[in-house]
């Protein structure tokens, strides 16, 4: 069986344009105290509101169930819960329809096509409209049988929210979106720093070949190809010692091996491996610091519930 994947890179213009982390007005109090050797957001994925384990099936929305999952569980996270999931299908309609430019020719407007989308997108349709939950919607679990004109056609045209689904009230507002822009040590230091302060962190990776795909279980290093996956990272776990920790964090890089995270995809529970503190049956990976290094688009959405 072969996944589907359906991230697509942010013009580099667009890149430079980002908000950083360290703009974050929340980053000051995050960095305020000693990083712990364990972040445990994931305890939340299952139960208390948290989305669970998302399935796009054969749509290439992997963007809107990334950050559905994200926003969800960091609402749950925040002693907000909401009682179903963000739509997926919700964001990722509102991100196509974020691309959509009308045809010169003609000034009609193209339809809307499983086509993938990127980070900025998914920004700016939740700063546009949000989204609601998922059962407003109507077309979750994501498939083609449910989005798609013609469900038999994987070239058909998306079916296109009306007016009411997408100004539907949503359910949460979005504060700000912050990017992960530094490298080396500092980007994985970061990464960490937002974790441990509750923040799932949204990612893209390189997953269509077969160290992605076929993963069953056990710690990752960075796939090789082309990124084109959105992901989602939600905790991290030091192995070794709090001497150890305290090291690595100076700059020990022979200490690499001690750092593990852990990531949850969006390809259902057949995919990937179980995990004890979340509860989850499947879905779920590990993986180790070249993974970390190797992060694309690593960004924390900074949301509240709707009141």
């Amino acid at each position: 069986m072969t996944f589907r994947t359906g991230h697509i890179d942010d013009h580099p213009e667009v890149v430079k344009r980002r908000l950083g982390i360290h703009l974050h007005p929340e980053i000051g109090a995050m960095r305020a105290g000693a990083l712990p050797l364990k972040s445990t957001n994931r305890a939340k994925l299952i139960k208390n509101g948290g989305p669970g384990i998302l399935n796009q099936n054969d749509t290439g929305s992997c963007e809107g169930h990334a950050h559905a999952s994200g926003l969800t569980l960091k609402l749950a996270l925040a002693g907000t819960p909401l009682t179903e999931v963000i739509s997926p299908v919700g964001l990722y309609l509102g991100a196509l329809m974020v691309d959509r430019g009308a045809v010169p020719t003609s000034g009609k407007l193209p339809p809307l096509t499983d086509s993938g989308t990127m980070p900025s997108s998914i920004q700016t349709a939740s700063q546009t409209w949000g989204s609601t939950g998922a059962s407003v919607w109507g077309q979750y679990p994501a498939s083609s049988g449910t989005m798609y004109v013609t469900p038999s056609d994987p070239n058909s045209a998306l079916i296109e929210p009306t007016p009411e689904k997408l100004y539907a009230e949503s359910a949460y507002r979005l504060k700000g979106m912050y990017f992960v822009q530094s490298t080396g040590l500092q980007k994985v230091i970061d990464i960490l720093t937002v974790l441990a302060a509750g923040n799932p962190v949204s990612d893209a990776i390189p997953a269509s070949g077969q160290d992605f795909q076929g993963y069953a279980g056990g710690v990752l290093s960075y796939p090789s190809g082309a990124v084109d996956h959105a992901n989602l990272v939600v905790d991290y776990e030091w192995t070794g010692t709090q001497e150890q920790f305290t090291q690595w964090l100076a700059g020990a890089p022979s200490l690499d091996q001690y750092l593990i995270g852990y990531g949850v995809n969006s390809w259902g529970t057949s995919w990937g491996e179980a995990d004890a503190m979340s509860g989850a049956t499947g879905g779920t990976y590990q993986f180790n610091r070249s993974f970390f290094d190797g992060l694309q688009d690593a960004a924390v959405l900074d949301v509240v519930k709707a009141s």
